[in-house]
């Protein structure tokens, strides 16, 4: 028999098993910040990263790295 295992919660009370790629802490997928992070296309990783980390370059370096130059073309 296995240990029961404690359910992860979100800040807004949500059950989830996605964790910040950054700090860890669980986030679901409302709340989270979703980043595309590989450069090839037939192995595409989705990280997610919760606000304050998805708002940190040290963290979520892909956050500044493509969509600034992406907005301004569709802008």
């Amino acid at each position: 028999m296995e240990a029961a295992r404690r359910l992860n919660e979100c800040e807004c009370r949500a059950v989830t098993d996605v964790l910040c790629d950054g700090c860890g802490r669980p986030v679901c997928t409302v709340c989270s910040q979703a980043e595309i992070c590989s450069f090839d296309p037939k192995n595409v990783r989705i990280k997610h990263f919760c606000h304050e980390c998805g708002q940190n370059a040290a963290m979520n370096p892909w956050g500044e790295l493509y969509w600034e130059r992406l907005v301004s073309l569709f802008a």
